[in-house]
């Protein structure tokens, strides 16, 4: 017994399955923490969130902030100092500057803000 392929198929297949990859990866859980230490956040806001001398504490950040805010506030957090005076404040009060995440998808800058979030709340 033989089992032709039909060869017009086989791109197709290929196709569906590279799709279906890339929805089970869309899919999988972020892990904030992984990215928090991936992005060197821990560098400036230390290991444990509550700050170093070059960055502030990110204890009680839920007072401040919502997910959607802080998600859109890490793209490029430097353009948000003019209208804010308490992020002004806290950046002059430390030796270094918030870095942009732009590079992030929003999946990833929410999953980190969610992850910042409940840091020692």
């Amino acid at each position: 017994m033989s089992l032709a392929l039909n060869s017009s198929l086989v791109p197709c297949a290929l196709l569906l399955f590279s799709l279906s990859s890339c929805f089970l990866y869309e899919s999988a859980p972020l892990s904030g923490g992984s990215l928090f230490r991936r992005e060197r956040c821990i560098d400036c806001h230390g290991p444990d969130g509550l700050g170093t001398g070059n960055g502030p504490s990110l204890d009680s950040m839920a007072s401040f902030w919502t997910t959607e805010e802080l998600t859109e506030y890490l793209v490029e957090p430097e353009a948000v100092l003019p209208s804010n005076s308490r992020l002004s404040k806290i950046a002059d009060a430390h030796d270094a500057r918030m870095a942009p995440f732009g590079h992030l998808t929003e999946r990833e800058r929410r999953a980190l803000a969610v992850f910042v979030l409940k840091i020692h709340r």
